[in-house]
């Protein structure tokens, strides 16, 4: 299945469908086991601890793949499941460890491979950066 993201809102069952930058996520996660394309149960039990000191449990890793705007499909690769959180985070550090930068402006948050190509553009919503149906890709 292919995940088309969606606009910043909540869908009927109250689990948030965008995707938000997080720079203090370990990893990539989400609460949406149906965006998955490929999925394995996890090794060993771990956790993630949310802001409020709450612990949710992983139960599998994969791939999302994410439609783009031009209807090309990029995976997010390494996310985690975590049926129990709310919102789906993208992880700065993960980003960063597959090479990529992750720029911020005020027009929103840049994910670039190289300096002349950027792979997709998150646009600002008042402080947040957050990744919707409006992402473009910028080419050069």
């Amino acid at each position: 299945m292919t995940h088309v993201m969606g606009t910043m809102a909540s869908n009927s069952d109250g689990r948030d469908e965008s995707w938000y930058m997080d720079s203090g996520a370990s990893n990539h996660m989400t609460c949406h086991g149906e965006w998955f394309d490929k999925m394995l149960p996890t090794q060993t039990q771990g956790y993630v601890v949310t802001g409020d000191d709450t612990q949710h449990a992983i139960t599998h890793i994969g791939s999302v793949p994410l439609r783009m705007h031009d209807g090309r499909i990029k995976n997010m690769s390494d996310v985690l499941y975590v049926p129990s959180i709310s919102k789906n985070l993208a992880s700065v550090g993960q980003m960063v460890e597959q090479g990529l930068q992750v720029r911020f402006n005020k027009h929103g948050c840049f994910i670039v491979r190289t300096l002349r190509m950027a792979v997709s553009w998150w646009p600002r919503v008042k402080r947040m950066a957050g990744y919707s149906n409006l992402m473009q890709e910028y080419l050069n």
